[in-house]
């Protein structure tokens, strides 16, 4: 079987992709540990005084020296709201 070259391409990009998720829990576990930023845990727990409903994902991410955390809530209403939070100080950056 000949494999065209987009979907070789599409296959190693994949795999990138995957192995870049894994080293990304890899990497916030060693950032919470060493204190630079604050458990996921905290960020919901402020997320929840605010926002009712059901988180339905969590994600770390870097914008230039500094961690987000993104978290998605499904309100009792229905809305998705996708929260920030600065992921050292736990402070919220904005709402969408």
């Amino acid at each position: 079987m000949k494999l065209r070259p987009m979907t070789l391409l599409s296959v190693v990009v994949g795999a990138l992709i995957c192995g870049a998720a894994l080293a990304g829990h890899s990497e916030a576990k060693k950032l919470r540990e060493s204190g630079v930023i604050l458990p996921l845990e905290k960020i919901l727990e402020k997320a929840k005084q605010t926002h009712s409903g059901q988180v339905a994902e969590t994600e770390l991410e870097r914008a230039g020296d500094r961690y987000i955390y993104i978290i998605r809530i499904v309100g009792d209403n229905g809305v998705v709201r996708d929260l920030k939070y600065d992921a050292q100080s736990g402070e919220p950056i904005r709402e969408k």
